[in-house]
């Protein structure tokens, strides 16, 4: 039979459900903190992601502007320095260049054509495909236009094709591979632009 409860026993009691309580109260107390870390490293991946968002927002405007940019480069690269060039360089290849076309567009023939410059003399149309580094496949894209020309422009059916790649920077293989297809390739020169050929390439003609 148990013994009667004593007041050291009642205290006893008090003592440890004070320790319990204070013990509770600590591990509620650290786990608040942990809680109020957590949220607080949230909020500021939150913010940090923002900045992000942000920046990249910034960064995408900027990269419109330098397109812009670009493109009224290429606009005015074509302006002064490929198409005079056109008038005087091909005289040296027997096609003496009487007039200039720019922006051609035309829906007839078997698809939509875009031509960026076009030379014509009376026995010729020069083709100038104009880019700010042309590729390879830049070259492959005017060689598909070329046999197509006098079907969406057929005013010049009477007249060969001739094509021709011109940049702002052009690299050798591209060169290599542009002249090995019979086309003229134009590079800056110290005044304007000048053929970039060799003495023996015979272009090749579409018509």
């Amino acid at each position: 039979m148990n013994g009667a409860t004593t007041l050291e026993d009642v205290w006893a009691l008090f003592r440890e459900t004070d320790r319990l309580m204070q013990q509770s109260k600590i591990e509620a107390d650290e786990r608040y903190a942990e809680l109020t870390a957590q949220v607080a490293e949230t909020n500021r991946q939150m913010k940090e992601t923002d900045k992000k968002f942000k920046e990249l927002a910034e960064q995408a405007k900027r990269t419109d502007l330098q397109l812009g940019a670009i493109g009224n480069s290429l606009g005015e690269f074509v302006e002064r320095l490929v198409a005079p060039s056109c008038l005087t360089l091909f005289v040296a290849w027997d096609i003496p260049v009487t007039r200039l076309a720019r922006n051609l567009e035309s829906s007839r023939g078997r698809t939509a054509m875009e031509l960026d410059l076009v030379a014509v003399d009376t026995g010729y149309i020069v083709v100038v495909e104009v880019k700010t580094k042309p590729r390879v496949d830049d070259v492959k894209s005017l060689l598909k236009k070329l046999p197509n020309v006098v079907q969406s422009f057929p005013e010049y059916a009477h007249l060969k094709v001739v094509g021709c790649i011109a940049g702002m920077v052009v690299s050798e293989s591209v060169a290599t591979y542009a002249q090995r297809k019979g086309l003229f390739v134009l590079i800056p020169d110290a005044k304007l632009m000048k053929i970039n050929n060799h003495s023996g390439f015979k272009p090749r003609y579409w018509s």
